[in-house]
């Protein structure tokens, strides 16, 4: 009696544990678990910001002068692969780096970025970003890379990302901020 039990509970197994472990290498659990091409980059744009392994160049890409600032690309220390983004303060007021990425209105998208402060300055951060139910309020506060991550929930079909280098009327010209290795995701 005990023998056909075995079998049988061997052929229930068999017949649940196959399907499963075929079912958690499939493209659609890694889609639905945020992993593979289920959670595509949004953050495509080709600059110095983005993952080396992507499409890393030389350049600003969509990343532009939020206000009063010079953005450009930089070989001097750059987090991953040969670029990073440097804004620099003219004046030292509110002076930031933006970009904008188009989204899904009413979804959850995790943000992550390494930031430094540049060679001067002690008021970098990031903070009023737009399309967003609730703005980070972030400072950027080290002189060495630290990751940043932010979950947003969105209201809008464009997310406006703002990175400072002078984040209040505190700052002073010159004033840097640098970015690298920018993600936005969707969080499934």
């Amino acid at each position: 009696m005990v023998q056909p039990l075995k079998g049988k509970i061997l052929a229930i197994l068999i017949l649940v544990l196959i399907p499963l472990t075929c079912w958690a290498f499939s493209p659609a659990f890694h889609g639905m678990m945020g992993m593979g091409s289920g959670n595509p980059e949004l953050h495509t744009t080709a600059a110095a910001t983005t993952d080396p392994n992507g499409n890393e160049v030389n350049g600003t890409g969509n990343w532009t002068n939020g206000n009063n600032t010079t953005v450009i690309s930089s070989i001097e220390d750059p987090y991953a692969g040969n670029y990073a983004l440097k804004a620099v303060s003219n004046d030292g007021s509110y002076d930031r780096t933006e970009i904008s990425i188009t989204v899904v209105s009413g979804k959850s998208y995790r943000v992550t970025f390494y930031a430094k402060r540049g060679s001067q300055g002690t008021h970098q951060g990031y903070n009023q970003w737009t399309g967003v139910v609730v703005s980070p309020n972030n400072t950027i506060d080290s002189t060495n890379y630290t990751l940043y991550s932010e979950d947003v929930t969105t209201n809008s079909t464009t997310l406006l990302i703002r990175i400072y280098a002078s984040v209040d009327n505190g700052g002073a010209a010159g004033d840097e901020v640098i970015i690298d290795n920018v993600s936005v995701k969707k969080i499934i």
